[in-house]
């Protein structure tokens, strides 16, 4: 467990301050990323979040501010 992890919030209006987010592109229909996908894809746009690592479908999100893990 890595407390700077989370899963995506419900809604799209509530905040994402975790430090590292992951997404599963398999499972687009999914209600979290149904719900916050558009956010957090804006979120990478703007450079709040960005591209830690990539793995086929998988994509592990870190959030721009956040330390490096030790």
């Amino acid at each position: 467990r890595d407390s700077r992890a989370t899963v995506l919030p419900e809604s799209a209006s509530a905040p994402l301050d975790a430090c590292f987010a992951l997404v599963d592109g398999d499972y687009p229909d999914s209600p979290r990323l149904e719900e916050y996908g558009g956010a957090l894809a804006a979120l990478a746009k703007r450079g709040v979040y960005r591209v830690a690592q990539r793995d086929g479908a998988i994509t592990l999100y870190r959030r721009a501010t956040c330390a490096a893990p030790r």
